[in-house]
Order: structure tokens, then sequence, then C-alpha cells
């Protein structure tokens, strides 16, 4: 293919719908602020998201931090992959170790919300949030299945929580 897109422009949305259809090897924005190398996407000098060899995105929640023009690269992805029906997954980091320790984390810190709750409408906000995180988890650790990526630890902590949410009847 060896072709490379150039926006002479800001255009962060244009430049993230041609590096998700993959017509261009290369791409970048005006003064590189943006740019990609064939799966990889960059926000300036730091990987923002990769695409997988199952098509799932992969996107790194701490290059949206480093200034506003990072974050407003996020944002133009993520509503690109939206309307694009990409299936894509918000990682602190494209380890995946981290991210799965930073949602059983969650998961945990809102079981402890929930259980202090004392208003009805409290409990069920947090149950909410703690369905969500749990079904989340779930989907990403099932796709790292499907590519035969073991996280066995994780898997263990998982189902300790799992088991004391059915338990309590939380879930």
């Amino acid at each position: 293919m060896n072709k490379k897109l150039t926006k002479s422009s800001y255009d962060y949305y244009g430049l993230c719908k041609e590096w998700i259809s993959q017509k261009y090897d290369k791409g970048s924005t005006a003064s590189n602020r943006m740019h990609y190398e064939k799966l990889k996407l960059y926000s300036y000098d730091t990987l923002l998201a990769e695409i997988q060899n199952d098509g799932v995105v992969l996107i790194d929640r701490k290059c949206a931090t480093f200034s506003n023009t990072s974050k407003r690269h996020l944002r133009e992805l993520v509503e690109n992959l939206y309307s694009n029906n990409v299936q894509f997954y918000i990682v602190d980091d494209i380890n995946n170790i981290e991210y799965i320790k930073n949602s059983l984390n969650t998961i945990k810190n809102s079981i402890k919300k929930y259980k202090r709750a004392r208003v009805e409408h409290s409990k069920y906000t947090w149950k909410t949030l703690i369905k969500s995180k749990v079904e989340d988890l779930n989907k990403y650790l099932i796709y790292l299945k499907s590519r035969k990526i073991k996280i066995v630890e994780q898997n263990k902590q998982r189902n300790e929580i799992l088991s004391y949410l059915l338990k309590e009847k939380i879930l």
C-alpha cells in the first residue's frame, strides 16, 4: 500500500477516520500533532491507540492526561470509533494487567460504598455501577481469552469478587 495521507489542517476527526479505515500506511495532521503509522495512532509522539489483529482498538487513557490537545485527540478518536461501530477498550495502559487491576479495584471500592449506603437510591446507583463494571471486565477478559492471553491471578480475584456479589445478592 505504502501511501501517505497528510492533512494540512488540524483535522483530527478526519485523520482518525482514515486510520480506522487503514486506507493509508501513514498519516498526519499539520505539525505532526496527531499521526499514525500502520496500526498505531500517536498524540504528538506518545502512543494513543493501537488496532489489534482482530480489529479491536486499545486506547491508552494516560496519553490523554498530557495536554488539552491530547484530550481532544482522545475525544475525536472515541467519537469516530462509536460512529463506525468499532469495538474498543480504554485502558490505563495498553498493557492488559493494569486495566484489569484497576477494574478490580474499582469494583471492590464500589462494593464497600454499596454496603455503606443507607438510602435505597444510593444502593441502586452503586449496584448499577458494580454491574456495569463487572460486565465490562467480563467482556474484556473474554476478549483476552479469545486472543489466548492468560491472566491467572486477575481471574482468581475476579472470581472471588463475583462469588461475593452473588452471595450477597448484589448481582
